[in-house]
């Protein structure tokens, strides 16, 4: 519901550009424009890596105990912050 004000902004600028999906010329270099579709993981390695956090990746169904060692071996210690690689946050 917090982007439904958004749809009218957007159902603009689509008419202007004369162009459905215009926003991604935006973000050229992420896959999708950044729309929330994209890896955040392979999004952050584009980045510097001076700007990045430590950041390790969890796949699904990987070894939680590699994981944890690997975690250990960036010395990342609490706040830890875990999220999904690919969309937003939900709510069941």
């Amino acid at each position: 519901m917090l982007y439904y004000p958004n749809i009218p902004f957007a159902l603009y600028h689509i008419i202007k550009a004369k162009n459905l999906v215009f926003y991604t010329a935006a973000n050229p270099s992420i896959e999708n424009a950044g729309i929330g579709t994209e890896s955040k993981y392979e999004t952050l390695q584009l980045i510097p890596e001076k700007y990045v956090p430590k950041t390790v990746l969890h796949l699904a169904n990987s070894n939680v105990n590699k994981t944890l060692q690997k975690i250990r071996e960036l010395e990342i210690s609490f706040p830890l912050i875990a999220k999904p690689d690919i969309g937003f946050s939900r709510k069941n």
